[in-house]
């Protein structure tokens, strides 16, 4: 892919950095991630991005990320991080990240089920 999928998709926070904004440990981080209330794309080399929109202006995790990440099971990282920058409405710049950091952000998970069933129908 090129580099410009992954500007689009971020800006990109490495372990250490989203532990330092989240004041956790980096197993913690993990744990999160793990868990499905954290994204991060794992990387060649074997680290993780995480995708700095994922926090509130008070550095806490989006608290609907988890129902969108649990509807996107099984779908790729970079599948889910497209998707997410991704625009909301045609014809519009705002992205579904923007979407899930807002009021309506419960509209991301269902719409994260209906693209993901219609993927995968028969």
């Amino acid at each position: 892919m090129e580099d410009t999928f992954w500007e689009d998709a971020g800006p990109w926070l490495t372990t250490d950095e989203i532990a330092d904004r989240l004041g956790v440990a980096n197993d913690e981080v993990d744990r999160l991630r793990v868990s499905g209330h954290a994204f991060a794309v794992r990387w060649l080399d074997g680290t993780y991005g995480y995708p700095d929109r994922q926090l509130t202006e008070d550095q806490r995790i989006l608290p609907e990320l988890s129902a969108v990440l649990r509807a996107a099971a099984g779908m790729s990282d970079a599948w889910i991080s497209g998707w997410l920058a991704c625009a909301a409405w045609k014809n519009d710049v705002t992205t579904r990240w923007d979407v899930l950091a807002s009021e309506e952000s419960a509209l991301v998970a269902r719409w994260m089920a209906d693209d993901v069933a219609w993927i995968r129908r028969p």
